[in-house]
């Protein structure tokens, strides 16, 4: 949604300053670049499309600095922020966007202050770091009642409702979507109603609740079929492959995915397309069917690497890890988990699950000595009862099992 939020508000300041008859040649090189990155961003189908978006985003913002229009590089900055932020360079994207929330509050510019700290409210719900996150939002919602923007409102109210189900703090997430499902409803946004609606599905499937998780993702779907959004009718299709998948519904998840997967193909949303993958490859781990699960895991890897997605990258591999445990592949298991807890490390997302991946694999192999260092670091209490255990020291095992 950021991104959307982004395009749309650097599309309008371009056409403003295009209206400029003060603008001159060097204003104009700079629109020309912003116009072309933007375009680059928004249809990018690998990472080389991200970089050529970047460098060009690079120019504009030099030119903007020279001829000193802040607004030009305040909202290139923004821009910058979004990349970074959907290729997983967390503090790149962080930096990217305090830059551009400063001049954005030193040119009095107040909606764009919003933008920008829903922005920054996004890039730390991604890296985990969720109260962070809900500081940004509080913000950017304190803000859109301010100014009487309705709409940007509800999009906080919603921005809310997801860093509160990644939480897992359900009760709350609930209580923020529907708020922003009433206004969504009352400004007439029957966009923004589909994903609200879709929304509450995923709180719902994260609570374990499928059948209500089901009736919203379908109520979302059709919302999106009638109103000819095919990438929310894609994107729903594949959420209600999780959620029979989490069923146990394995042939029915499996259709879902790949109506899903043929509408992502189609629309050319090829970040998709490996999402879904991926989800493809889960159904068949959890299935039992580890080969397939590692074609599909294969392709989703081969697409996250295509378009600069390196959180997406790292969380493929250490999936390709637990399938090349299962299949007792101690090695090779040991090499996806080394290489996701290395890219989780990088981008500086939080490892404790990678960490205790790799000590679990080392209790397997019965190696104590080198599972304990990943076990005490992972803070697992189930994985300390298994090292308890091997050890057989059973009263610590009885106390880590019962926390």
């Amino acid at each position: 949604m950021s991104k959307t939020i982004t395009i749309i508000s650097a599309m309008v300041f371009v056409l403003c300053l295009l209206s400029s008859p003060l603008m001159g040649q060097s204003s104009e090189d700079a629109i020309r670049l912003h116009k072309e990155a933007l375009a680059l961003q928004e249809k990018a189908r690998s990472n080389e499309d991200l970089k050529k978006a970047v460098q060009k985003y690079e120019e504009a913002l030099n030119i903007y600095r020279k001829v000193g229009d802040v607004a030009g590089e305040g909202q290139t900055l923004n821009n910058l922020g979004n990349v970074y932020n959907n290729r997983g360079q967390y503090p790149k994207a962080a930096e990217y966007y305090e830059k551009s929330l400063q001049i954005k509050r030193k040119v009095g510019d107040v909606k764009g202050e919003g933008t920008t700290l829903m922005n920054l409210g996004v890039v730390y719900k991604d890296w985990g770091q969720y109260a962070k996150a809900v500081e940004y939002y509080e913000k950017s919602l304190e803000i859109a009642r301010k100014i009487g923007n309705v709409k940007g409102e509800g999009n906080a109210l919603m921005c809310l409702g997801n860093v509160y189900q990644n939480w897992g703090q359900y009760y709350k997430a609930v209580e923020y979507y529907e708020k922003s499902l009433e206004i969504a409803r009352k400004i007439g946004d029957v966009k923004g109603e589909g994903i609200t609606l879709m929304n509450l599905g995923v709180v719902y499937r994260g609570w374990g609740q499928y059948a209500k998780a089901v009736e919203y993702y379908e109520k979302s779907l059709e919302i999106a079929t009638k109103i000819g959004n095919v990438a929310g009718e894609g994107q729903n299709l594949n959420n209600l492959g999780i959620v029979y998948a989490g069923w146990g519904q394995y042939v029915r998840a499996v259709d879902y995915f790949e109506k899903s997967l043929e509408i992502k193909r189609k629309i050319g949303d090829v970040a998709g397309e490996g999402a879904t993958l991926m989800n493809q490859g889960n159904v068949y781990k959890d299935w039992g069917q580890y080969p397939k699960a590692v074609e599909y895991y294969e392709k989703s890897l081969e697409i996250k690497r295509k378009v600069g997605d390196v959180k997406g990258e790292g969380t493929t591999v250490m999936n390709l890890g637990e399938v090349y445990r299962h299949l007792g592949e101690h090695d090779r298991a040991l090499a996806s988990f080394q290489k996701g807890l290395e890219i989780y490390v990088k981008i500086g997302v939080p490892v404790g699950g990678s960490n205790d991946l790799i000590g679990n694999l080392y209790l397997d192999s019965g190696d104590l000595a080198k599972a304990e260092p990943f076990i005490k670091q992972s803070n697992n209490s189930s994985s300390f009862g298994r090292l308890y255990l091997a050890k057989a020291d059973y009263p610590s095992a009885k106390n880590s099992y019962e926390k």
